[in-house]
């Protein structure tokens, strides 16, 4: 999926996360409005497999976590 298209937002979710469940309804409302352009919106629930595997790829122990990637790379937003 990184590669197939410009842009990726990866969201790393639980079901028992409060904030994630409260965030949930504006990430997939930007799914929905973005659907079509060249950038796509993941949901990946980490209690799920292979959810797991995918954040201990990257890294990601907490939720929520969004991870960008830009042309396959992951961006750096750190300030």
């Amino acid at each position: 999926m990184l590669t197939t298209r410009r842009a990726v937002v990866a969201f790393f979710t639980s079901t028992a996360c409060g904030p994630c469940q409260m965030v949930q309804p504006v990430f997939e409302e930007l799914a929905q409005e973005k659907k079509g352009d060249d950038i796509v919106f993941a949901k990946i629930d980490m209690g799920v497999a292979p959810g797991g595997a995918i954040a201990g790829e990257w890294s990601v122990r907490i939720t929520p976590t969004f991870l960008f990637f830009l042309d396959g790379k992951l961006v750096n937003l750190s300030c």
